[in-house]
């Protein structure tokens, strides 16, 4: 049985908060959805490896991956959101790299699912990260949530794993969402970030001809959705969450280009420079995925940031 706490605000009877976990939520996603959740709404337990402070209605718990250990308190919510995992291009692609890429996303899962068996805890929902990068090197072809991985590159080989180890939540929570993340677009960190550094030098760098599809999201959409799919008690299953105008990659370079002040040239990185210094960890930049949206916006989802303009425009203001 879930602890649930009412807490009694004057004049307006009994107000159920709700609590949710967050695991990954010192991250880029997760400190967002901390920021932009309701306060007086919600109470926040956020997963760390170290001990931290508590602070408002924010508690933090501490939690082992590779012991497999978490305080079981962390786990009496109504709703988990795991964002858990290394990231992807932090470091190059050695094949201990990659174990660990998967194994901190597999792990996270497995380690939430034993702690609710052990505890005999029931979350009315399980709502996990996951990645475009399930679909593999798509090119031009539109993909849905049903589509199959188009090859089986690292980049598919590891979110179909990520996803199989969430799945196997269902019968541990009333509903189970898996929201396959794009580009996310942050002035905190990130792909913007590293798009950004050549025009420190006067460089608007595009890769190749910059003809892959991006299908990039704004980070406070990123947040809403995960806030929206808490809210949607008829949400369940997978979920593409990218904006709705997919941009190649050098549109988006274009795009910062017009809304950054200061000089710079638009040149072009060849592909085999790029495969030279980053290794197969290239595919991060190279891939081209052109991502369906549809099912999403079918909730009643509304993006504020639907178009690339827009979302280089906000994250450059004042820079």
């Amino acid at each position: 049985m879930i602890i649930k706490p009412r807490t009694l605000f004057l004049g307006n009877g009994i107000n159920h908060m709700e609590k949710i976990l967050i695991a990954g939520g010192t991250g880029l996603i997760g400190k967002k959805i901390t920021e932009m959740l309701d306060k007086e709404r919600y109470i926040i337990h956020i997963l760390s490896r170290s001990p931290r402070t508590d602070r408002d209605n924010i508690r933090y718990f501490q939690w082992n991956l590779d012991e497999q250990h978490i305080d079981e308190e962390a786990l009496q919510v109504d709703h988990i959101i795991n964002l858990a995992g290394a990231g992807i291009a932090d470091k190059r692609w050695s094949d201990d790299r990659k174990k660990q890429l998967i194994s901190s996303r597999v792990l996270s899962a497995q380690l939430i699912q034993h702690g609710l068996e052990k505890a005999g805890l029931r979350p009315k929902s399980y709502i996990s990260a996951s990645a475009i990068g399930f679909y593999g090197d798509s090119g031009d072809q539109k993909m849905l949530e049903e589509d199959a991985p188009v090859d089986d590159g690292f980049l598919s080989k590891c979110t179909m794993q990520w996803e199989q180890a969430a799945k196997k939540l269902k019968p541990l929570v009333e509903r189970c969402l898996i929201f396959r993340v794009g580009i996310v677009l942050s002035r905190q960190g990130g792909a913007f970030q590293k798009m950004l550094m050549p025009f420190k030098a006067g460089l608007a760098s595009y890769f190749g001809k910059g003809d892959m599809h991006y299908s990039w999201i704004h980070i406070e959409d990123m947040a809403r959705i995960f806030i929206h799919g808490i809210q949607r008690e008829n949400m369940h299953g997978i979920y593409n969450a990218v904006a709705p105008n997919v941009a190649t990659n050098k549109e988006i370079i274009q795009s910062i280009k017009q809304h950054r002040t200061g000089f710079s040239i638009l040149n072009s990185v060849p592909r085999l420079a790029l495969r030279l210094a980053m290794g197969e960890m290239a595919d991060v930049v190279l891939t081209s995925n052109k991502v369906s949206v549809e099912k999403l916006l079918s909730t009643g989802y509304t993006f504020k940031f639907p178009q690339i303009d827009l979302a280089t425009q906000h994250l450059l203001q004042d820079h």
